[in-house]
Protein backbone atom coordinates (compact mmCIF):
# COMPACT_ATOMS: atom_id res chain seq x y z
CA UNK A 1 0.00 0.00 0.00
CA UNK A 2 1.25 3.41 -0.91
CA UNK A 3 1.11 6.30 1.56
CA UNK A 4 -0.09 8.66 -1.16
CA UNK A 5 -2.91 6.42 -2.34
CA UNK A 6 -6.40 7.86 -2.66
CA UNK A 7 -7.88 6.19 0.49
CA UNK A 8 -5.08 7.58 2.71
CA UNK A 9 -5.41 11.06 1.21
CA UNK A 10 -9.20 11.02 1.74
CA UNK A 11 -8.81 9.78 5.33
CA UNK A 12 -6.28 12.52 6.00
CA UNK A 13 -8.62 15.17 4.61
CA UNK A 14 -11.53 13.89 6.71
CA UNK A 15 -9.38 13.95 9.86
CA UNK A 16 -8.15 17.46 9.04
CA UNK A 17 -11.69 18.77 8.43
CA UNK A 18 -13.03 17.17 11.62
CA UNK A 19 -10.15 18.65 13.62
CA UNK A 20 -10.80 22.13 12.22
CA UNK A 21 -14.52 21.85 13.00
CA UNK A 22 -13.80 20.75 16.59
CA UNK A 23 -11.32 23.59 17.13
CA UNK A 24 -13.78 26.13 15.68
CA UNK A 25 -16.65 24.90 17.88
CA UNK A 26 -14.48 24.82 21.01
CA UNK A 27 -13.31 28.36 20.32
CA UNK A 28 -16.88 29.52 19.67
CA UNK A 29 -18.11 27.91 22.89
CA UNK A 30 -15.23 28.88 25.22
CA UNK A 31 -14.56 32.47 24.07
CA UNK A 32 -17.64 34.01 25.78
CA UNK A 33 -16.42 32.72 29.16
CA UNK A 34 -13.17 34.71 29.02
CA UNK A 35 -13.37 37.82 31.18
CA UNK A 36 -12.06 41.19 30.07
CA UNK A 37 -9.52 43.27 32.01
CA UNK A 38 -12.35 45.53 33.17
CA UNK A 39 -14.07 42.55 34.79
CA UNK A 40 -10.98 41.39 36.70
CA UNK A 41 -11.81 40.98 40.38
CA UNK A 42 -15.51 41.76 39.87
CA UNK A 43 -18.41 39.38 40.26
CA UNK A 44 -21.37 39.90 37.95
CA UNK A 45 -24.73 40.66 39.51
CA UNK A 46 -26.43 38.52 36.86
CA UNK A 47 -25.23 36.11 34.18
CA UNK A 48 -27.02 34.33 31.39
CA UNK A 49 -25.87 32.00 28.64
CA UNK A 50 -28.13 31.62 25.63
CA UNK A 51 -28.55 32.35 21.96
CA UNK A 52 -29.49 35.56 20.22
CA UNK A 53 -28.41 38.00 17.54
CA UNK A 54 -25.44 40.33 17.51
CA UNK A 55 -25.51 42.50 14.40
CA UNK A 56 -26.49 40.27 11.49
CA UNK A 57 -25.21 37.06 13.05
CA UNK A 58 -27.64 34.69 14.77
CA UNK A 59 -26.14 32.53 17.52
CA UNK A 60 -28.15 29.44 18.36
CA UNK A 61 -27.56 27.65 21.60
CA UNK A 62 -25.26 28.70 24.41
CA UNK A 63 -22.95 31.00 22.48
CA UNK A 64 -23.83 34.42 23.92
CA UNK A 65 -22.84 35.20 27.48
CA UNK A 66 -24.56 38.17 29.15
CA UNK A 67 -22.90 39.54 32.30
CA UNK A 68 -24.43 42.43 34.22
CA UNK A 69 -22.30 44.47 36.62
CA UNK A 70 -23.24 47.50 38.68
CA UNK A 71 -21.77 50.01 36.20
CA UNK A 72 -21.72 48.19 32.85
CA UNK A 73 -22.67 45.05 31.00
CA UNK A 74 -20.67 42.62 28.87
CA UNK A 75 -22.22 40.79 25.95
CA UNK A 76 -19.72 38.17 24.84
CA UNK A 77 -19.84 35.88 21.83
CA UNK A 78 -16.85 35.65 19.50
CA UNK A 79 -15.61 38.83 21.15
CA UNK A 80 -16.74 40.74 24.24
CA UNK A 81 -18.76 43.94 23.85
CA UNK A 82 -18.79 46.48 26.67
CA UNK A 83 -21.99 48.45 26.99
CA UNK A 84 -22.39 51.13 29.64
CA UNK A 85 -25.88 51.59 31.01
CA UNK A 86 -25.84 55.28 30.04
CA UNK A 87 -25.40 54.20 26.38
CA UNK A 88 -28.66 52.25 26.39
CA UNK A 89 -31.57 54.08 24.81
CA UNK A 90 -34.24 51.46 25.33
CA UNK A 91 -34.67 47.83 26.25
CA UNK A 92 -37.53 45.63 25.04
CA UNK A 93 -38.64 42.26 26.33
CA UNK A 94 -39.36 39.94 23.41
CA UNK A 95 -41.78 37.03 23.69
CA UNK A 96 -41.64 33.54 22.23
CA UNK A 97 -44.74 33.08 20.08
CA UNK A 98 -46.12 36.19 21.78
CA UNK A 99 -46.65 34.36 25.06
CA UNK A 100 -43.48 33.66 27.05
CA UNK A 101 -40.83 36.31 27.72
CA UNK A 102 -37.51 34.81 26.72
CA UNK A 103 -35.15 37.52 25.42
CA UNK A 104 -34.26 41.19 25.50
CA UNK A 105 -33.54 43.58 22.66
CA UNK A 106 -31.20 46.44 23.48
CA UNK A 107 -31.24 49.75 21.62
CA UNK A 108 -28.09 51.79 22.24
CA UNK A 109 -25.93 54.56 20.81
CA UNK A 110 -22.47 52.98 21.18
CA UNK A 111 -20.95 53.15 17.69
CA UNK A 112 -18.22 50.61 18.53
CA UNK A 113 -20.55 47.63 18.77
CA UNK A 114 -23.27 46.27 16.45
CA UNK A 115 -26.59 48.10 16.58
CA UNK A 116 -28.74 44.98 16.78
CA UNK A 117 -28.43 43.14 20.08
CA UNK A 118 -30.97 40.50 21.02
CA UNK A 119 -30.00 38.19 23.87
CA UNK A 120 -31.89 35.23 25.27
CA UNK A 121 -32.25 35.05 29.04
CA UNK A 122 -34.35 33.10 31.50
CA UNK A 123 -35.43 36.29 33.33
CA UNK A 124 -35.85 39.05 30.73
CA UNK A 125 -38.19 41.12 32.88
CA UNK A 126 -35.71 41.08 35.78
CA UNK A 127 -32.85 42.02 33.44
CA UNK A 128 -34.86 44.92 32.02
CA UNK A 129 -35.75 46.16 35.52
CA UNK A 130 -32.13 45.92 36.68
CA UNK A 131 -30.80 47.82 33.65
CA UNK A 132 -33.46 50.53 33.94
CA UNK A 133 -32.66 51.01 37.64
CA UNK A 134 -28.93 51.20 36.91
CA UNK A 135 -29.52 53.71 34.10
CA UNK A 136 -31.41 56.01 36.43
CA UNK A 137 -29.11 55.65 39.46
CA UNK A 138 -25.59 55.85 38.03
CA UNK A 139 -23.85 59.18 38.24
CA UNK A 140 -22.03 59.96 35.00
CA UNK A 141 -19.03 61.90 36.20
CA UNK A 142 -15.64 61.57 34.55
CA UNK A 143 -14.59 58.79 36.92
CA UNK A 144 -17.52 56.49 36.28
CA UNK A 145 -17.32 53.70 33.77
Amino acid sequence: MEIFSMPFIMMGLVILILTLIIVFLLNLFLTPFKKTELEAGLEPVYTSIAGGMIGRVRYKGPFIHLRLYNDFMIIACQQPFLLRYKEIENIHVEKWFGRISDRIQIEHHNQEIPARIIVGTSNPDDVKTFIEKRKSSISYNSESI
